[in-house]
């Protein structure tokens, strides 16, 4: 089964996140995190401690993690 052009599109470019380049945060912490604050936009609007405050996240990751996202 070919599937459309326009889904094609879209998983290309939902496959490449600024994300994936974070080291220590894996598909599951990735995964957690958008799940939690319901999707990249409001990631972007997240604190440090908020960002601390997910499961499996941790100061020292949550610093890394909002350090990429506002550079």
């Amino acid at each position: 089964m070919r599937l459309p052009l326009t889904v094609k599109k879209r998983d290309k470019r939902r496959s490449s996140s600024v994300l994936e380049v974070i080291p220590g945060l894996g598909e599951k912490r990735r995964r957690d995190l958008l799940n939690h604050f319901g999707g990249m936009q409001q990631l972007l609007g997240a604190s440090q401690q908020e960002l601390a405050g997910v499961q499996g996240i941790g100061p020292v990751l949550a610093k890394t993690v909002y350090k990429v996202l506002h550079e």
